[in-house]
């Protein structure tokens, strides 16, 4: 039987409305601030080249000033997405959704400044693309478990508390982190990656 609070009542999503409202200024900042930085960029450039700076810094100066800005934009986004989710998923997973965002933005950030600082564009559109490619196979795993455990804090198909058979671990649930979901027995204490607990069986099991 599903339990009333297990699911986003109607009163939820009412609030996070409203929650949502109230994030539109960070939203309508941030959008702006990505529109204007290519003037703030060239004004910089145009400034700086008109005190006799070379060439050669130009780059640095017009990177400097993306970081920023995209930073910023990241940090807006990130207020108006915890603003919308609160009163609507638990405080650990808010936590978990935003580190998840921060380390998608962070990641795209850096695969872009790498493609920019190369001189010529087909090589930094090669050296960006090999980066992306080292970073896919190194985080697969690690984003893999961490949408998964989203899904748990939202679907919530067991929860703290419960007890368990995942993949032949039984127990009972002590955390669910971005990654793993820790299950304690009567001798040991199982990390089970998320990935693995929502791929495999769950039997939940009456307290003995």
């Amino acid at each position: 039987m599903v339990k009333k609070d297990d699911k986003i009542d109607s009163t939820k999503i009412v609030h996070m409305s409203r929650a949502f409202a109230k994030s539109l200024p960070y939203i309508i900042v941030a959008i702006i601030l990505a529109i204007v930085s290519p003037v703030i960029s060239y004004w910089l450039v145009e400034s700086l080249e008109r005190l006799g700076l070379t060439e050669t810094f130009l780059p640095y100066v017009e990177v400097s000033a993306y970081v920023i800005v995209s930073l910023v934009v990241i940090e807006l986004v990130r207020k108006a997405l915890t603003n919308s989710l609160k009163g609507v998923l638990r405080e650990r997973t808010i936590k978990n959704v935003i580190s998840l965002f921060r380390i998608t933005a962070y990641v795209t950030l850096l695969l872009l400044l790498i493609s920019t600082l190369q001189g010529d564009v087909t090589l930094g559109a090669a050296i960006g693309g090999f980066a992306g490619l080292l970073v896919g196979f190194a985080s697969k795993e690690i984003i893999g478990n961490a949408v998964a455990g989203l899904y748990i804090a939202v679907a919530r198909p067991f929860k703290i508390g419960d007890y368990v058979d995942i993949a032949g671990c039984k127990g009972e649930v002590k955390d669910i982190t971005l990654t793993y979901t820790i299950v304690e027995s009567s001798d040991n204490i199982c990390l089970i990656p998320n990935s693995k607990a929502i791929g495999s069986v769950v039997k939940l099991r009456k307290k003995s």
